[in-house]
């Protein structure tokens, strides 16, 4: 059976990317929100999630935070435009696995993925 990855970001063209990349290996869900992404976690439970952590609404350690307190321990690679010490340490207290700076390479994309999965 393969993994489950969601990918959730508010950019298309992040979406499209990823998808693209990924759904060779993997089973790909594209969310476009942290709020969609939540509430179909309880339907499908993800082996991962590479999320954008700027967006909208609800950022990436919001909704982070949020599938954490459920007790869901899949992996968490947040994708950014910006990866500072503060992004670095706040990921670190919600245990995000990894993360990866926009725009990024497709084989640095699939690699980071499947490190986590493994």
């Amino acid at each position: 059976m393969e993994k489950v990855v969601f990918v959730v970001d508010d950019s298309d063209i992040y979406l499209i990317k990823s998808d693209s990349i990924l759904r060779q290996d993997y089973e790909v869900v594209t969310i476009s929100s942290g709020e969609r992404m939540l509430d179909l976690a309880k339907k499908i439970a993800p082996d991962l999630i590479l999320m954008d952590i700027e967006m909208p609404d609800m950022d990436g350690f919001e909704a982070a935070a949020h599938f954490r307190a459920t007790g869901a321990s899949a992996p968490i690679i947040f994708m950014s435009g910006t990866v500072d010490s503060g992004v670095l340490a706040q990921g670190a207290r919600l245990g995000i696995e990894n993360f990866i700076e926009k725009p990024f390479d497709d084989g640095e994309l699939l690699e980071r993925v499947r490190q986590a999965l493994l």
